[in-house]
């Protein structure tokens, strides 16, 4: 399992969809006199995918990197409580790496740990198929991706693969009618049961392409809360004011200790889990995820285990993060430049560039299980386009660290902070 404030923080404060110039300081826009873009070839388009299980090398390069995103988006000012879904970030940055090139091409890569975009489309595609065969605990990712029909031309390549490794919607359209910014709407909310009814407030006019992923968990306690262990309480906040909460009382199997905090495993039907560690009071909830080690709570949570009285409050929020300045940090910055060779996107006047990265989460836990949804938004514009022994007892009572893993390769789905429950 996998911790380390997380692959995300690349989401976090507002999108900006009111900008669509070359980035500010960059010199050679195109002007519109300038040819349009020549599309490179893609090698994935003309393969069939075959898919390739889940392993420690890829496991450990999405655990890498959502512990980083984690981290930096747990660091946002003013952020408290936090839900993130570091794979929705994983696929939405992946899609696109495949119309990158040269030393685009070589950060977004760098981000997976080194491992070439096309053996990403492999695992992903199997992750896909593998989180989709559940049952009663379900997991759905869908992604799409939007052209403007009067600024960019989308790649027949980079559809080929979008379509096939990805099952993506592609579509042409025209971003002038608001009838588009309904349908993109629309989209995400169909895909996320209504949890994220809205993607986007505006569409850019000039923007040349938006590139969308979701991913809905609906995850039921593999032993429901009865009524008789739903109790009111007490929860103390981040600054020390105090909420009235319901807690849902259980026992456990799985307790654990990682440096800084304890911990539990609660599970989910199909293969899923809920983990939750309640810091030492002493260190909190920042120090602890600015911390945060993946490795050492898998690890804890395979080689320790027993019985612990556990209660969980019921918690629900949302948030939205961008994640353009975050992941310009974690080695992004050409994708984010006049100097982005994105070119396997497709055709316009001037080169294809990511202007931002945003993300939309909402997570519900109760007593029948979780539901969570996230959503990641890439917007990308042109060059030179204008502007756009004895039991243990966890209580947690306090600020706490969460997330939502699959059970079998321990990739985190989603991860949060509570900081209060006001």
């Amino acid at each position: 399992m996998l911790f380390k404030r997380l692959f995300l923080t690349a989401l976090c404060a507002s999108l900006a969809l009111t900008s669509c110039a070359a980035p500010a300081g960059e010199e050679g826009a195109a002007s519109p006199e300038d040819k349009k873009t020549t599309v490179f070839p893609i090698a994935a388009a003309a393969a069939e995918p075959v898919g390739t299980q889940a392993d420690e090398r890829f496991t450990g390069a999405v655990s890498g990197f959502s512990e980083k995103l984690f981290s930096a988006c747990a660091g946002i000012g003013g952020q408290k409580n936090l839900v993130l879904s570091p794979l929705s970030v994983v696929y939405a940055l992946t899609l696109v790496s495949n119309g990158a090139a040269d030393s685009t091409l070589e950060a977004f890569e760098n981000l997976n740990g080194g491992i070439p975009v096309s053996e990403m489309n492999e695992y992903l595609y199997e992750l896909a198929k593998k989180l989709g065969n559940t049952e009663e605990s379900t997991v759905d990712t869908a992604n799409s991706v939007w052209a403007n029909e009067s600024v960019f031309e989308l790649s027949e390549d980079f559809i080929a693969v979008a379509e096939k490794y990805y099952t993506a919607l592609a579509r042409s359209e025209n971003f002038g009618d608001p009838a588009t910014l309904d349908a993109i709407n629309r989209w995400v909310s169909d895909n996320t049961d209504g949890m994220i009814s809205k993607a986007m407030d505006e569409l850019p006019p000039a923007a040349a392409l938006v590139l969308l992923n979701t991913v809905l968990f609906n995850g039921k306690w593999e032993s429901p809360y009865e009524k008789h262990a739903i109790r009111d309480g007490i929860f103390t906040n981040y600054d020390g004011s105090e909420s009235d909460v319901e807690y849902m009382d259980s026992t456990e199997h799985t307790y654990f200790e990682v440096e800084g905090g304890v911990g539990f495993v609660k599970a989910y039907k199909d293969n899923y889990s809920f983990v939750g560690i309640l810091p030492d009071e002493d260190i909190g909830i920042d120090d602890f995820t600015a911390g945060l080690d993946l490795a050492e709570i898998s690890s804890a949570m395979n080689s320790q285990g027993e019985k612990v009285y556990v209660s969980l409050p019921k918690f629900e929020y949302e948030n939205e993060l961008p994640l353009t300045d975050i992941l310009t940090e974690m080695g992004l910055a050409e994708a984010f430049s006049a100097q982005a060779n994105l070119r396997g996107l497709g055709s316009g006047f001037g080169d294809p560039y990511i202007s931002s990265v945003l993300q939309k989460a909402k997570i519900i836990t109760d007593e029948n299980g979780t539901k969570a949804a996230a959503m990641t938004q890439v917007m990308v514009m042109m060059t030179g386009a204008g502007p756009s022994s004895r039991p243990k007892v966890i209580e947690l009572s306090r600020p706490f660290f969460y997330m939502i893993t699959e059970t079998e390769t321990g990739i985190p789905l989603f991860m949060g902070n509570v900081y209060e429950m006001k």
